[in-house]
């Protein structure tokens, strides 16, 4: 019965019969039950017996007790108490939400709007309109478990973790206990999405969550915190025993998974950052700095295991943070990048004549900020997945720079990139190299490949090698220093091959270095490869190379890094002759003091 409808009743009480309100009761689209001043129920109408399973006249004459279930009898009965004593009874209305009960005695959950309406004898009676809201509830409780859970997984979400926290960390103070968090990145969990759909991903976060949970206590929290990222949060526990779990889901997030769009079970690794406090100042944003800068660790020094927070970790976490920062702040909103990066260029050079043949583009933190090498920054930035831009960044001055100085006059044969493996599968790479070939001329462009891209190549990578290769020549950049072996030389499309420093450094004075040196170019050549000598620095290492069928180079002793300008400069002095032999150092001491 609506708020209207009982005022209505009310304004008639003088003139309000037991007749008239059966006959508006038969009318109600609700079901609506009639109470006597002594609380017997004297009137109800059909739907109050649909509702609570009552066959007509069953319910007349019996206590409205009868319909509330026994436990929460007497608050009714204070209830009811009070509200009979007010002498507003004829015009007021309140809502409660109770339980009515079943003739069965099961209880459902109801709303009930109440009015109070003085009969012409001068009697009162109360009027209760009754709605059935079990599904009303069941969605309020639906939409409460959503906002504590995650719909996919069912474990609790990062508002659940956040209401929790400060109850566990709490009881850690008063007990002397420690808290631990355990924080959780899947390895690869991308390659999964991205090769077999979105469907299998679920699946796969799916199985991770119940495996996750087999392997913890009761009294812990697994929460997903979102994308491929979980939570652990352990009270009552050790340092020890945190650590220890953390190896055990290591092995156990490890093992294959059956998944329905598999043609066969997938495997992928967990990082897994683990932090142990009792520290009474500690609270859960802290835990989650520290767990989160643990997980950083285990991935960047090999993934699939477990790294232990300390103090330490801070300090070296925190400095690779602003790198990504600056790396960051150096590409615009639009992609592109700004002033902060630069590409420096070193020769190639052809070891027999001592010409300049070519250069390696090799991108520069530019941003007036203190130095950082590419060889620090490049997989920062590849963990944060901006590297591809930068690759794109790099490929694309190269290009322009090489057109300029066809331009100019200076010509090369060889630009040559390094790529990662993010930027292989990038769409924009395929466009970049479709445009290509009118920057390079008669130039080759070299992409310079890692070992571990070759090692970790799957089927969809070793494809989008084949495909680059007809626009590029490709190549293993630092080859033998790596573990990849001979055997994926022939298993992997690469054209060239570079000798990397470590061997050619010391070619002069280790007689085994040179033996290794020897027998790579002898390999190469075997499989109709191209060597370039990485790090070459003397005149002596120059004629070794030589002895061995090298025949380009690059290193300090034919030129560092230079900028687009000094390179340009450099160009124009051997095209000119104005030097008596291009890139040949001026003398012994700038030879020495650029290798440094």
């Amino acid at each position: 019965m609506s708020s209207t409808q009982e005022r209505g009743l009310g304004d008639r009480s003088t003139s309000a019969t037991l007749d008239d309100l059966a006959l508006v009761l038969a009318a109600m689209p609700d079901p609506v039950v009639v109470v006597d001043d002594t609380g017997m129920i004297i009137l109800v109408n059909d739907r109050v017996g649909a509702m609570l399973g009552y066959e007509e006249g069953e319910l007349a004459g019996n206590p409205i007790e009868t319909l509330i279930p026994t436990p929460l009898r007497r608050g009714h009965v204070k209830l009811r108490d009070n509200y009979d004593g007010t002498d507003r009874a004829a015009t007021m209305s309140s809502r409660s939400n109770i339980f009515a009960q079943r003739k069965d005695g099961t209880a459902v959950p109801v709303e009930i709007s109440i009015g109070g309406v003085k009969l012409a004898s001068g009697s009162r009676i109360t009027v209760a309109t009754v709605r059935d809201i079990t599904e009303k509830r069941r969605a309020h409780e639906r939409l409460a478990y959503l906002a504590l859970h995650d719909p996919l997984t069912g474990l609790a979400n990062r508002a659940h973790l956040m209401e929790t926290a400060p109850g566990v960390l709490s009881a850690m103070r008063t007990n002397a206990q420690h808290v631990g968090v355990l924080m959780l990145d899947l390895d690869h969990f991308k390659q999964v999405n991205d090769s077999l759909g979105h469907a299998a991903g679920d699946q796969l976060l799916i199985e991770i969550a119940q495996r996750i949970k087999t392997m913890v206590r009761g009294i812990d929290l697994v929460v997903r915190m979102g994308g491929d990222e979980f939570l652990v949060l352990m009270p009552r526990t050790s340092p020890e025993h945190i650590e220890e779990v953390g190896r055990q889901l290591v092995a156990v997030l490890s093992d294959p998974i059956e998944l329905d769009e598999a043609p066969h079970p997938v495997t992928v690794g967990v990082s897994v950052g683990a932090v142990a406090t009792d520290d009474p100042d500690s609270d859960i944003d802290a835990l989650l700095v520290s767990g989160d800068l643990a997980m950083y660790r285990a991935k960047g020094t090999g993934r699939n295991r477990v790294s232990v927070f300390d103090e330490q970790l801070r300090t070296v976490m925190m400095s690779r943070f602003a790198i990504e920062g600056r790396l960051r702040r150096a590409l615009d909103d639009d992609g592109d990048v700004a002033a902060g990066l630069a590409v420096n260029y070193q020769p190639l050079v052809d070891l027999d004549t001592g010409v300049i043949i070519g250069f390696e583009a090799l991108v520069r933190l530019a941003d007036g900020e203190s130095p950082v090498g590419p060889d620090l920054f490049i997989p920062i930035a590849e963990e944060a997945g901006i590297v591809d831009r930068i690759d794109l960044f790099v490929l694309g001055q190269a290009l322009r720079q090489t057109a300029l100085w066809a331009e100019a006059g200076h010509p090369l044969e060889i630009v040559s990139v390094n790529l990662s493996a993010s930027t292989i599968m990038s769409p924009e790479l395929l466009v970049e190299l479709d445009g290509a070939a009118q920057a390079l001329g008669s130039a080759e462009l070299h992409l310079e490949l890692t070992e571990r891209m070759i090692i970790q190549g799957t089927p969809p990578v070793k494809e989008r090698l084949g495909l680059l290769r007809t626009n590029a020549r490709l190549g293993l950049d630092d080859f033998g220093t790596g573990n990849s072996g001979y055997a994926y030389l022939m298993d992997f499309p690469i054209d060239f091959i570079k000798l990397d420093r470590t061997f050619v450094g010391v070619m002069e004075e280790d007689a085994v270095a040179r033996a290794i040196v020897s027998s790579m170019v002898d390999f190469a050549e075997g499989l109709g490869l191209g060597i370039i000598a990485e790090g070459v620095e003397t005149i002596g290492q120059v004629d070794l190379l030589r002895s061995e069928g090298c025949r380009i180079g690059q290193g300090f002793y034919y030129g560092r890094p230079l900028s687009a300008k000094e390179f340009g400069e450099v160009l124009a002095r051997q095209s000119t002759g104005l030097e008596a032999k291009a890139a040949k150092p001026a003398s012994t001491a700038a030879a020495a003091k650029a290798a440094k």
